[in-house]
């Protein structure tokens, strides 16, 4: 494994599901929901995640051509950070795939649109003590509309997934952070992907027994809706 590796978080989405809710919030129409306010201060949700991420090696961000301006002004954002365009990108992994293609090297990839209590090294030493050749990052959370699912063996690995209707707070969710093996069977499934989003690329390890998950004990956000987001700030408001 490459000496210092690179976290690579993807920055690209739209926020459909969010973005009538920030607007209520008084954020200007287009502006990304990877740099709403986490609660903290001045911290943003791409600021707090760039800054976990670094604890590990260099970061790699990915944005489309609406988000990049917003994210490369952003003063949470450290400037020693990597800003690349998404371009050709067919969904939120293709960061990931591309690298492990590239470098048949380990690789670390994540969401840029989520809050969670976790260190990166903690991550990757779960991912060197199993042998599955990938880990997914997964916990409890707020209940939800239209969320998904994990279960999970008593090893770790992830059995299946499910999206219901609504979660609940017992409920394990994908929190959106990856390690990735090269190992001969995950490149060839990789390389039968026609779409890199999340789901397809969960199916197609957990069908083959190929994931494992490292499970959180604390709550974590996934914000991608206005439920989840008003948790994660009054979360933070009696935190304080």
């Amino acid at each position: 494994m490459r000496e210092l590796p690179t976290v690579h978080i993807s920055a690209g989405g739209n926020g459909t599901r969010i973005k009538e809710g920030m607007e209520h919030l008084g954020f200007a129409p287009g502006f990304p929901k990877h740099l709403l306010p986490t609660g903290n201060g001045s911290e943003t949700l791409l600021g707090r995640i760039v800054r976990q991420a670094k604890e590990i090696g260099h970061v790699a961000v990915y944005a489309n051509y609406d988000n990049v301006r917003f994210i490369g002004e952003s003063p949470d954002i450290d400037n020693a950070v990597s800003l690349q365009i998404a371009r050709g990108f067919n969904g939120p992994l293709t960061a990931m795939i591309n690298d492990i293609n590239r470098t048949h090297d380990r690789s670390f990839a994540c969401a840029g649109d989520f809050w969670a209590n976790f260190h990166w090294q903690e991550f990757a030493k779960f991912h060197e003590g199993h042998d599955l050749p990938v880990s997914i990052l997964v916990g409890p959370s707020v209940p939800t509309y239209e969320g998904a699912r994990f279960k999970i063996s008593d090893d770790n690995k992830v059995e299946s997934w499910e999206r219901v209707s609504r979660t609940d707070s017992h409920d394990l969710i994908n929190i959106g952070a990856y390690i990735v093996d090269p190992e001969k069977l995950v490149l060839r499934k990789l390389r039968e992907l026609t779409w890199h989003k999340e789901d397809p690329f969960n199916d197609t390890m957990i069908k083959d027994g190929l994931m494992a998950a490292y499970v959180l004990d604390t709550p974590s956000y996934n914000v991608n809706n206005p439920e989840v987001y008003a948790a994660l700030v009054q979360d933070a408001a009696d935190r304080s």
